[in-house]
């Protein structure tokens, strides 16, 4: 550090040490604040593409929170409308375990009820479980 505050000082001539050392620091801190402020304008050339990000980021968002909103107010239309066909359902369950009791094959009564045979079938099982317990 001498040798720096000694070659400082010979080049101003009457500089005392003291003078030297201030201005030694004063130019560090130029060159820290020179440092800075590139620092400083990169981050400030980045902002544009950033905010262009988020932007597209929001729109995003602002569609996905539409199309949930939309799917669950069609969810519950579904389920409104649901809640009136319970009856019919029950209705068609005791159809179909009473044609099951009569003797009925279950390929008639799925002709007959208009539903897959698989559906009668589940059904009837389901009836003799129900009974069972």
């Amino acid at each position: 550090m001498s040798q720096t505050v000694q070659f400082i000082a010979s080049s101003f001539g009457a500089l005392s040490a003291a003078d030297a050392v201030v201005m030694a620091l004063m130019v560090a801190c130029v060159a820290i604040q020179i440092r800075c402020l590139r620092s400083v304008q990169a981050s400030v050339a980045s902002l544009p593409v950033l905010e262009e990000r988020v932007g597209r980021l929001t729109r995003s968002v602002a569609l996905l929170v539409d199309t949930t909103e939309g799917c669950f107010e069609a969810v519950s239309s579904q389920l409104v409308r649901n809640d009136d066909t319970v009856t019919p359902k029950r209705q068609r369950q005791r159809r179909v375990v009473g044609a099951a009791r009569r003797g009925h094959s279950v390929a008639q009564i799925a002709a007959q009820e208009d539903v897959a045979e698989g559906e009668v079938a589940l059904r009837v099982r389901m009836a003799r479980d129900l009974q069972a317990n």
